[in-house]
């Protein structure tokens, strides 16, 4: 079986990492697709169902009139909550809440309206669409709302029957299975909400955890990488100097020796520093090589100016080379300067002229170098962008 490279799992951690498939998000698809059926098991009930049973019944009611507004009031309440609701838009806790109680008021206006035999019986159409509107208010909110609305229902059913004085034997069994069988449909439904969000929340843990791990082999393997390249990188100046040193082809009082070794140990605090988490990270690494300096006895005078951008590493290394060069070649005294504004300006001027600097290794970093007898100035640039990229081209 294969493996998946580096590269990729970089790649996969960082569309995992981007939010979209996290626990809410999971739990929003899966509740999606339970909302839009029971968007359509509402609305067919209030269509299929309960209309009928309303036309079909209206002349055996007390006030058919009190039972057609309340349609109508209904019909437009389910109305609103679907045009909400398929536009992704929760319902507000004043339309779920209202929404809920007038649900409860409007089955005991029905209720009162109905004779006995006729309370939970084909001539209730309330009765048959009351919990499905419950479940449509209350879908996002808590457990227990949807508990207590049901509660309340059969309480107000209930009471209604025991005021009115309860019914023969047989009439109260027929009604209890009727009540069965319409409370049995819904309850089922609150039962696969619960596990639904169940099952999301455990998958969303799940994806966040599988994001964690690719994210964490992502950034091992680049560190890895990283250092790899550093070590490859001061290989290829810091070997050939330890090894001249070592064999005796390199004269450790030479000038040229000694600043090369203060270059090459500045190069490595900076890679060290590069490893840190700054605010600021070129102003980071330019302390930690100008730390090196002063232990040696230069004294290095900073001043920052404007606020820190963030900057690739490939642009703060060509922004710093030259400066450590410069510092490495320091007697005395030295002054830095770290100047943010249209370009990022790093300089220095030290109290003894040097060689010239290497050039920058990034094609957008300028240099530029002025020395006289007792003076040397060298300033490293780059043209920074922060509607867009970091870095633009100069």
């Amino acid at each position: 079986m294969g493996t998946e490279s580096e590269p990729g799992r970089a790649d996969r951690a960082a569309s995992l990492g981007t939010g979209t498939e996290d626990t809410e998000y999971v739990v929003r698809r899966l509740l999606g697709g339970l909302r839009l059926a029971l968007v359509v098991t509402v609305t067919t009930i209030h269509c299929g169902l309960a209309l009928p049973t309303l036309l079909a019944h209206q002349d055996e009611y007390a006030t058919p009139v009190l039972h057609f507004t309340l349609f109508g009031a209904l019909t437009v309440l389910l109305a609103g909550c679907i045009t909400l609701l398929l536009r992704g838009t929760a319902l507000p806790r004043m339309v779920w809440l209202g929404g809920a109680l007038g649900v409860l008021v409007a089955g005991g206006m029905v209720t009162h309206d109905l004779a006995v035999a006729q309370i939970v019986d084909s001539a209730d159409w309330l009765f048959l669409a009351a919990g499905w509107y419950g479940l449509l208010l209350l879908l996002d909110v808590r457990l227990r709302y949807l508990v207590c609305f049901f509660a309340a229902h059969a309480t107000l059913v209930l009471a209604r029957l025991l005021v009115a004085g309860m019914p023969s034997a047989a009439e109260v069994a027929e009604k209890a299975t009727r009540a069965l069988i319409v409370y049995g449909f819904q309850l089922t439904m609150v039962a696969a909400v619960v596990l639904l969000r169940r099952s999301a929340r455990q998958a969303g843990a799940a994806i966040a955890e599988r994001e964690r791990v690719l994210t964490g082999e992502a950034v091992a393997g680049r560190i890895h990488r990283d250092r790899q390249e550093h070590y490859a990188r001061l290989g290829e100046s810091v070997l050939p100097l330890l090894g001249g040193l070592s064999d005796g082809t390199l004269d450790p009082a030479d000038e040229a020796v000694k600043a090369g070794c203060a270059f090459e140990a500045a190069r490595m605090r900076r890679l060290f520093a590069e490893n840190d988490q700054a605010d600021d990270q070129l102003l980071h690494e330019l302390r930690a090589c100008i730390d090196l300096a002063e232990r040696g006895g230069v004294l290095v005078q900073l001043a920052v100016r404007g606020q820190g951008r963030p900057l690739p590493v490939e642009v703060r290394r060509a922004l710093t080379d030259p400066i450590l060069a410069a510092l490495a070649t320091t007697r005395h005294a030295a002054r830095v300067t770290l100047l943010y504004g249209d370009r990022v300006r790093v300089s220095v001027v030290t109290d003894r002229p040097g060689a010239e600097p290497p050039r920058p290794a990034h094609p957008e970093v300028r240099l530029h170098t002025l020395a006289d007898d007792t003076r040397f100035w060298v300033e490293a640039s780059c043209a920074v962008h922060s509607s867009s990229s970091p870095i633009s081209p100069s």
